[in-house]
């Protein structure tokens, strides 16, 4: 699946995925243990994130990822 599809709508696991795989410029790529994965106070609430929030979302981290990596390779 590319980070682009929205066959199946943008998830929490989505987005924790791109972030974890590197693809958001935030960190290496490597899993990172949390007490409260992305979409577990939502899941507790009763209350869903609307999918286009999520990929709303999912596409700036990847844009900030981009950014990031332009910025790497420049300096």
């Amino acid at each position: 699946m590319s980070s682009t599809d929205k066959s199946s709508g943008a998830t929490a696991a989505q987005l924790r995925k791109d972030i974890d795989s590197g693809k958001t410029g935030d960190k290496v790529a490597a899993s990172d243990p949390s007490a409260a994965p992305l979409g577990t106070d939502e899941e507790a609430g009763g209350v869903t994130t609307p999918d286009e929030a999520l990929e709303k979302a999912r596409q700036a981290e990847l844009r900030l990822g981009q950014n990031a990596g332009r910025t790497e390779k420049d300096g």
